[in-house]
C-alpha cells in the first residue's frame, strides 16, 4: 500500500485524513447500494493512505461480490462464520422446512405496508429471529472481534453504517471506549412509514456525527431528531465513462440494476414493458440483480409473453454490470421506496438516459431535467415514458447529455464525496475530544 505521507503529497488539498477507520455494516447482501458504497468508500480510504477495516453483524460467504471486492483491494472483512457443513447443509435444504417457511415469513415482513405503528404490529417470529442475530449471537460475536482488534490496532474512527436505524449497541460500545462515532443511514424514513425500531433513535442520538445520503433522507431523520445536525454523505461514483453518445433508430436497449425485492417495483416495469410492447415499439430490457422475489418476477414476465423482450441476468461482478450500462441507452428504475441509488449515479455517470420515480432521492438527482420521472406504482405513467424515449431520438439524446454533465459537475465524483465524508471525520474527532 502506498505511504499515507505519500499520498498526501499527491494530493494536500484532501486535508487531514485518519490513521485508521473501522466501517461496520449490519450485512452484506449479495446486491445492494448501501454495500456498494461501503466497499469503494473503504477502498477510496485506503487509497488515501488510512488502513482500513470492514465488519458485518451477519454472515457474509465467501462468494458474495463484495467480500470478493475488498479481498482483491486487501481490505480486512470480518463476518461471523458458519462452519462449511453446516452452510453446505442450509444450501441443499433451503427449499424445506424450516428456511422455506422463515424465507416466506421474511419476505411478507420485508414487503408489508408500515404504519406509524409498525411496531406494534411485528411478526412475532421476526421479531424472535431478529433479537436472535442481531441482538443476540452475532451481534455478540461482532463485539468480542471489535474488542479484540482496537485492543491492538485502536481506531480514530467508528463509522457506523446502520438501515433503518439498526446496530443499536453499536454507538454506545464505541463511546464506551472513547471512539469518536460516524452514523450513516442509508434508507429514507418518510418512504417506510417510520422507522422499525423507535426505540433505536436514541442510540442514533449519541453519535457525534449523524448522516444520510440524500437531501429526503435528511429531512425525514431531522423530523425525528430535530435538535441535531444532519450532514450528507454521498456516494462514491467510478465507472468508465462512455466515448461520445449512442443514439439508434432501431431497438433502444433499457437496463435496470435492482434487487428483486418488491420495493424496487421490477412488476411495475414488467407490465409497462408489456404495453410498450403491445404497442409494437422496438426495445429490450436487460435486468441484472439477485433477490428472493426473482422468480415470481420471471413467471411474470412469462404471463406478459415478455420471454424475447425482457431478460434476467441475476447477480453479476462490478465490471460486468458496467459493461452492460456501457452497451445500454435507458436506465430505468421503478422504485416504491429508496434512499439514494447508486446503480442510478452510475448509469448517469456511463451517459445513460433516466427514468426513475418520485420517491427518496430521485427527484434531487435528476433535478434540472437530468431525466425522466414517473409516478411510483404508475403502470400507464412509466409505460408512456419508455414510448417517449423510444419514439423521440432527441429526447434521448438530450438526456444522455444532461446526465453525463450533471454526473460531472456534482458532488458524488470521488473527491467531492469523499471530503465530505472526512468532514465528519473530523467533526466527529473534535466533538469526541
Amino acid at each position: 500500500m502506498i505511504s499515507a505521507a505519500r499520498q498526501l503529497e499527491d494530493d494536500p488539498s484532501m486535508g487531514e485524513v485518519p490513521r485508521r477507520v473501522y466501517l461496520i455494516v449490519w450485512w452484506f447482501a449479495e446486491f445492494g447500494g448501501m454495500e456498494r458504497h461501503v466497499v469503494e468508500l473503504a477502498s477510496s480510504l485506503q487509497r488515501h493512505g488510512c488502513e482500513v477495516r470492514v465488519f458485518s453483524e451477519s454472515p457474509v460467504p465467501r462468494w458474495n461480490q463484495y467480500r470478493r471486492y475488498l479481498r482483491k483491494q486487501r481490505i480486512p472483512l470480518w463476518s461471523p462464520s458458519i462452519p462449511g457443513r453446516l452452510l453446505g447443509w442450509i444450501r441443499a435444504h433451503k427449499k424445506q422446512w424450516p428456511f422455506k417457511e422463515l424465507h416466506s415469513r421474511c419476505s411478507q415482513w420485508m414487503n408489508r405496508p408500515r404504519t406509524d405503528d409498525a411496531r406494534a404490529q411485528k411478526d412475532p417470529a421476526m421479531m424472535l429471529l431478529n433479537r436472535a442475530l442481531h441482538g443476540g449471537i452475532a451481534a455478540n460475536a461482532l463485539r468480542r472481534e471489535l474488542e479484540r482488534k482496537s485492543a491492538h490496532a485502536r481506531p480514530d474512527v467508528v463509522h457506523v453504517h446502520g438501515f433503518r436505524l439498526g446496530q443499536t449497541w453499536v454507538v454506545p460500545w464505541a463511546l464506551a471506549h472513547r471512539l469518536p462515532v460516524v452514523y450513516t443511514e442509508h434508507s429514507t424514513i418518510s418512504d417506510l412509514g417510520g422507522p422499525r425500531d423507535p426505540e433505536s433513535i436514541r442510540f442514533v442520538e449519541d453519535a457525534d456525527v449523524i448522516a444520510c445520503v440524500s437531501r429526503r433522507s435528511q429531512r425525514s431523520l431531522s423530523a425525528l431528531v430535530p435538535h441535531r445536525e444532519i450532514s450528507v454523505h454521498n456516494h462514491i461514483v467510478r465507472v468508465a465513462e462512455r466515448n461520445g453518445q449512442r443514439v439508434r433508430d432501431g431497438s433502444v436497449e433499457f437496463i435496470s440494476v435492482a434487487r428483486l425485492i418488491h420495493q424496487k417495483g421490477i412488476d411495475v416495469l414488467l407490465r409497462a414493458a408489456a404495453i410498450v410492447q403491445r404497442q409494437s415499439h422496438a426495445f429490450r430490457l436487460t435486468i441484472i440483480g439477485s433477490g428472493p422475489e426473482r422468480a415470481a418476477f420471471e413467471r411474470l414476465r412469462h404471463e406478459l409473453s415478455l420471454e424475447l423482450s425482457v431478460r434476467f441476468l441475476g447477480e453479476q461482478s462490478f465490471k460486468t454490470v458496467e459493461r452492460h450500462l456501457l452497451g445500454a441507452d435507458v436506465f430505468v428504475l421503478a422504485s416504491r421506496t429508496e434512499g439514494l441509488p447508486v446503480a442510478m449515479l452510475e448509469a448517469m455517470a456511463a451517459g445513460l438516459a433516466v427514468i426513475g420515480t418520485r420517491v427518496g432521492g430521485i427527484p434531487e438527482l435528476l433535478a434540472g431535467e437530468a431525466g425522466l420521472l414517473v409516478v411510483p406504482d404508475s403502470v400507464e405513467d412509466l409505460a408512456q415514458a419508455m414510448t417517449h424515449i423510444i419514439t423521440n431520438t432527441d429526447l434521448r439524446s438530450s438526456l444522455q447529455n444532461a446526465a453525463l454533465k450533471r454526473l460531472r459537475n456534482s458532488r458524488y465524483h470521488e473527491r467531492a464525496a469523499l471530503e465530505s465524508i472526512l468532514d465528519s471525520y473530523r467533526q466527529a474527532s473534535a466533538e469526541n475530544g
